[in-house]
């Protein structure tokens, strides 16, 4: 028998059993309109921004930050700014940094959203410390005060061999005008926190009056 009988001949018996099973089995054929309704309706209701993205939405704004970090457990101190904005119809938060790092001129972008299919949040952020993609994922805490993320940081040393490092980054909410981000090494069962931003709410800048001290307008 040819290739050509035998795909011929594999067609009808799996026509002749589909017809068999379906002609003596008491349960209904399903319905493929049914189906790919209940389908569609369960992707539109996966992709409706919820309570994790609202979490997300306390961080839109433009933001002054106050760096810490702990290089070779030096402490080095520096200020930078940072605009979220909540993107996609409020599914993702956008985030553009700068400031500095190592006493260099430091730049990044990232978006944080929450998947609704995996219930977990995660974040990308792109720098211009390195030309990788660095992600994290993670849980928001019971009372919404913070959110917890890991991934992992991958660096390939000058003799060849590759380093990983788990990392957590902490977001806590201090209040609606401050919050803190903490990046930590993690090392087994213990933590070295390597970095700490404060960010404070920027202020919208005061307006100039139209009028002089005299309380006089124009053309007096």
């Amino acid at each position: 028998m040819n290739m050509r009988l035998l795909t011929g001949a594999l067609i009808v018996a799996g026509t002749i059993g589909f017809v068999a099973g379906t002609g003596f089995s008491e349960d209904p054929a399903p319905d493929p309109a049914a189906a790919q309704k209940a389908m569609m309706d369960l992707m539109f209701k996966l992709a409706e921004p919820g309570e994790p993205h609202a979490l997300l939405a306390k961080m839109e704004g433009d933001w002054d930050v106050a760096s810490r970090a702990w290089p070779m457990g030096k402490l080095q101190e520096s200020k930078g700014t940072c605009r979220n904005r909540m993107v996609l119809g409020g599914r993702h938060l956008y985030t553009e940094w700068a400031g500095e790092m190592f006493d260099k001129p430091h730049n990044g972008i990232g978006m944080m959203g929450y998947d609704n299919a995996k219930k977990q949040f995660h974040t990308q952020w792109y720098d211009t410390m390195s030309t990788g993609c660095y992600q994290l994922f993670g849980q928001a805490s019971e009372d919404g005060s913070s959110i917890s993320s890991k991934g992992t940081w991958e660096m390939t040393l000058p003799d060849g061999n590759a380093m990983k490092m788990v990392t957590r980054m902490l977001y806590t909410f201090k209040d609606a005008d401050t919050f803190v981000m903490e990046h930590f090494s993690v090392m087994g069962d213990k933590e070295v926190r390597e970095m700490e931003l404060t960010y404070t709410r920027r202020k919208p800048a005061a307006k100039a009056g139209c009028c002089p001290p005299s309380g006089k307008g124009p053309g007096y």
